[in-house]
């Protein structure tokens, strides 16, 4: 059984990035034998479930004094023998982990990039040569993802999810929609977190225009971040609170979208956003920012963007949809290559095959 360390670049919580690692460690953990490294291990559900598989995790220092986090990961690679580093992340900055790997000897460097853009562009342009010339297997989300952060060689891996999951379901639909006291209204759906990408501040733009055009319509906000008291005190401002409903974090994510009627998501950049994906398999009418890879338009309802036009020009675009019939969308999706089980097997195959 090949023993591979998997780096953790970024905090664990409920978004795509950690959906994605935890369901390669669920799905490949009979057949690989995992250990994790991470800067920025806390107490939650996702280290917990690790330590009852009795799963090591090795606590980094923390990232911002980067040699002493680069010694610590050296230090951790050096001991423990692995056939591979597999490493989740947005940029070339993956270097840091990757480097000190390859100085501590092991053969096989795997990368998972997940994004497009990086807080550091200038830092990833520098890095982006030298990381490329270490990494021996580059895996991609898109093909927007991989060019980002490799120049060639790499292979795209679509975000697979559980179709089945989110098939259309009238029954569930109108349950949750009664639940949310919102039987009769217009109802536009975001999911992610409450963070600069997801552009929550033009999302709510979006929203007033279509509210001043259709008193019926509602928004609901799926989600946290540091951001959320902002988002909040903007629509307290605009005088959308009774129209507005901030949901949190919540286990139910695909029947609140049984209960929506379009999916908004207006991103400031995106690699493959699987919220995009679930929406569709669940029927919805998809209005997502240009800025995302051409991969997330799967069915025939989802449309892009241009993220310079008006709030105005997106709110027509969204109640154009108001009406729109929601199908069946399972065998495009399947057809399309999001199947998770296919995800997660070609994953699982990359990380069987290390030196």
């Amino acid at each position: 059984m090949k023993r591979i360390l998997i780096l953790a670049t970024t905090p664990f919580m409920h978004d795509g990035l950690t959906k994605i690692i935890m369901d390669v460690y669920d799905y490949s953990k009979e057949r690989v034998s995992f250990e994790f490294a991470s800067s920025f291990y806390e107490e939650n559900e996702y280290w917990s479930r690790l330590k009852l598989d009795q799963t090591p995790v090795h606590v980094l220092p923390r990232k911002r004094k980067v040699l002493e986090y680069m010694k610590g990961i050296y230090k951790i690679v050096r001991k423990g023998g692995y056939n591979g580093v597999y490493i989740h992340g947005n940029s070339a900055m993956m270097f840091l982990e990757a480097f000190p790997a390859r100085l501590a000897g092991v053969k096989s460097i795997i990368t998972h990039c997940h994004n497009t853009k990086s807080d550091f562009p200038l830092v990833h342009y520098i890095l982006k040569p030298f990381f490329n010339k270490i990494v021996t297997d580059k895996i991609a989300c898109s093909e927007l993802a991989g060019a980002w952060a490799y120049f060639s060689g790499y292979k795209v891996v679509l975000n697979g999810i559980d179709i089945a999951k989110y098939r259309f379901d009238r029954k569930v639909r109108e349950e949750y929609r009664r639940k949310l006291g919102w039987e009769k209204n217009f109802i536009i759906g975001h999911v992610g977190r409450f963070n600069k990408q997801k552009n929550h501040t033009f999302l709510i733009d979006i929203f007033w225009e279509i509210y001043r055009m259709d008193q019926t319509a509602r928004l609901l906000l799926i989600g946290e971040g540091e951001l959320r008291g902002a988002v909040e005190r903007k629509v307290k401002d605009l005088g959308l609170s009774d129209a507005v409903r901030f949901l949190g974090v919540t286990d139910s994510v695909d029947k609140y979208m049984q209960a929506m009627d379009v999916f908004l998501l207006p991103s400031l950049f995106e690699g493959l956003v699987i919220v995009g994906i679930e929406a569709q398999a669940s029927g919805l009418p998809l209005v997502i920012s240009d800025n995302s890879s051409k991969e997330i338009q799967i069915t025939k309802e989802a449309y892009r963007m241009p993220l310079k036009s008006p709030a105005l020009s997106w709110a027509q675009k969204v109640i154009s949809l108001k009406n729109c019939p929601r199908e069946d969308t399972s065998e495009a999706l399947a057809e399309s290559g999001f199947d998770k089980l296919k995800t997660l097997e070609t994953i699982c195959k990359i990380l069987c095959n290390t030196a």
